[in-house]
């Protein structure tokens, strides 16, 4: 289209460019014809110059010796005059007949001058003044009859050239006006050329545009144009047909998409059922940003409110006992820096109101094509009961029931304990003391089994009284 456009505006450049030189052309003729008019007025002019100084030359000579006569000098004057007049019209530049014309009547005005100054000069002899002044007089007729033939010749040829010079600016001003009206016309065939050539495809494509936006997608157009417009009909034709294919496929995505989000949906539902039901704590560790997503029964395990914990790793790791940090972090550290096995840990944790109570830790890193992990993810499961039982186990295991004093086992390890301790060190010296109460079993029989039991707890705490630290009593 660029290039059509270009060859309409140089087109209409070089019509108006010729009918611009033609009128110009013409105009400079006309102009070459005026000028020979100006040249043909200042003929006229000399001719009138010429017949009123000969008249009056004329004039003078025939009343040279009357009282009405001039003097010579004036004749004399009047001579010099008319040859000056002669001499710069015939230094103007005219066509070869009236340069001709003009040099005869210069040659003429010289001999007519040559006359009177042989007149003037023999005045003073009166037998040659009559015939000097004849001769003089002749001449001067001559010249008057050679003016007046070519006054007449110029008038005519003034008046014809006159005429053929009007005409001519006639036929200027015509082709002038021509010229313009042909150039509006051809501008205006370019201009509408140019607008049919450019409106009638973005017509097509601005509706061709507007079906597809309704919906009609697939919609081809027929534009057989051989300008960008027509590579552009093409791509939009290979546009719409891949607008429709992915139409097409989209929906399939969609569908399948809200499959696996129907899928997911009931995946998350069972899986938040699945934690409730465990009533395990979630957290989901974000390790490129370091902020870990607390569930809120992990909250609420530590007795805080969903907007009570920020989304800090600081709310999880502050909180562990100072004595298991360090443990905790240690395997943190070591799964995420290659562990395949999912990383279990056990630690005490602080709760809102103050106190410690154990946890169970599990979690799971999430690794990338290069093995670097950027997630991880586990649960907290609180064990505190777990913990006070197997401690109470522990306990009953090693402590007698009624008592409470360390059992035989406890104390077979403690002794066997400070035996090994005596055989690394000489200076070690320990006791064993065994007591035993005589008649116990009367105290059981005469006061029965609930007052023997009360009696050895006494004795217990008696002698517990009398221990120094480190001493045990079984």
């Amino acid at each position: 289209m660029k290039r059509k456009i270009l060859l309409y505006l140089l087109a209409l450049f070089l019509f108006t460019v010729l009918g611009t030189g033609f009128a110009t052309l013409y105009i400079i003729n006309t102009t070459g014809t005026l000028s020979r008019l100006v040249k043909l007025h200042q003929i006229e002019n000399l001719r009138q110059d010429l017949i009123v100084s000969i008249q009056a030359v004329q004039s003078d000579l025939y009343t040279v010796n009357t009282a009405l006569g001039r003097q010579l000098d004036d004749i004399s004057d009047r001579v010099n005059r008319l040859n000056r007049a002669s001499a710069n019209c015939t230094s103007c530049h005219h066509s070869p007949e009236i340069s001709a014309q003009l040099n005869t009547i210069r040659s003429m005005i010289l001999e007519y001058e040559q006359d009177l100054s042989y007149y003037i000069t023999a005045s003073a002899n009166s037998r040659h003044i009559l015939k000097l002044k004849m001769e003089a007089s002749a001449t001067g007729n001559k010249l008057l009859v050679e003016t007046e033939k070519m006054s007449i010749q110029a008038s005519s040829r003034l008046e014809n050239m006159t005429r053929d010079v009007m005409s001519k600016i006639k036929k200027a001003w015509v082709i002038i006006f021509g010229m313009m009206i042909a150039t509006f016309v051809f501008g205006t065939a370019i201009a509408l050329q140019l607008t049919a050539a450019i409106t009638r495809p973005i017509t097509i494509l601005v509706e061709a545009t507007r079906r597809i936006a309704a919906g009609e997608l697939g919609y081809q157009v027929v534009v057989a144009d051989k300008t960008e417009f027509g590579e552009l009909s093409s791509n939009f034709n290979i546009m719409s047909a891949a607008l429709k294919d992915g139409y097409a496929k989209l929906e399939t995505e969609i569908a399948e998409r809200k499959n696996t989000e129907e899928a997911l949906r009931e995946s998350e539902e069972r899986y938040a059922l699945a934690a409730r039901g465990a009533n395990d704590g979630l957290w989901d560790w974000d390790l490129r940003t370091n902020t870990i997503y607390y569930s809120p029964r992990w909250k609420t395990m530590l007795g805080f409110g969903d907007l009570e914990i920020a989304n800090a790793p600081e709310e999880w790791l502050g909180r562990v006992h100072p004595d298991d940090r360090v443990a905790l972090e240690a395997m943190i550290a070591a799964h995420l820096t290659g562990g395949s096995q999912p990383f279990e840990g056990e630690f005490r944790i602080r709760q809102k109101d103050g106190a410690y109570g154990w946890v169970l830790n599990r979690g799971m890193a999430v690794r990338g094509k290069t093995g670097q992990a950027y997630r991880m993810a586990g649960s907290q499961t609180d064990i505190t009961s777990r913990k006070r039982v197997e401690a109470q186990l522990l306990y009953d295991a090693f402590h007698d029931a009624l008592t409470g004093l360390p059992n035989r086992a406890l104390f077979m390890d403690r002794l066997q304990h400070t035996i090994d301790t005596a055989k690394r060190r000489s200076d070690s010296l320990f006791a064993v003391l065994f007591l035993d109460m005589d008649r116990f079993k009367v105290i059981n029989d005469s006061l029965g089994h609930l007052a023997g039991d009360q009696l050895l707890i006494a004795v217990g705490k008696k002698v517990s009284g009398c221990l120094r630290p480190g001493d045990t009593v079984a």
